[in-house]
């Protein structure tokens, strides 16, 4: 009986790591804090932004809102990855299309590309974390023979135990 709940017990160690692989999720922690690291690197280009805006007086033209720099500073603070990425490309054509007036107000090539590379490099952390979670689901279904094995040994257990203790109150 000893040797078969150490069996078990083992079993339920390799289908623990099997769900939960502990390489890739510090992989995923550490995707993320360099997703959240590139988001938070954000505010003060987006600062300096606004304050091109405001100025260059461009508040006539375009706004902050409209600009997209209030949502994507939402975003970044509610740690949305899809959000932040849809308002940096919103950014970054604005950027564009009003690069001459907010040239004169100092905004240069650098800045510009930073916004280029956080959109680039959010959306390759997002498919990343999109990646590796798929590739432990694929690992878990994979196993699943060992999972449904893990499984009917269990049942068994408790249907022993249900027997071994229905007369006790």
């Amino acid at each position: 009986m000893l040797l078969n709940y150490e069996s078990k017990c083992r079993k339920i160690a390799t289908l623990t790591d099997l769900v939960e692989p502990k390489s890739e999720t510090v992989q995923l922690k550490s995707i993320t804090e360099g997703m959240y690291a590139a988001m938070d690197n954000l505010i003060d280009p987006i600062n300096r932004v606004v304050g091109y805006i405001s100025l260059g007086k461009l508040e006539k033209t375009i706004t902050v809102v409209d600009f997209g720099l209030t949502q994507l500073r939402k975003s970044i603070n509610s740690r949305d990855a899809e959000s932040v990425i849809k308002c940096l490309h919103t950014v970054k054509l604005n950027l564009v299309k009003f690069k001459t007036e907010l040239t004169a107000q100092g905004l240069n090539e650098t800045l510009i590309a930073r916004f280029a590379d956080a959109e680039t490099g959010i959306a390759q952390a997002k498919q990343a974390q999109y990646e590796m979670l798929s590739h432990r689901k694929s690992v878990v279904q994979n196993n699943l023979s060992v999972c449904n094995d893990l499984y009917n040994q269990l049942s068994e257990i408790m249907a022993v135990g249900k027997i071994l203790y229905k007369s006790t109150g």
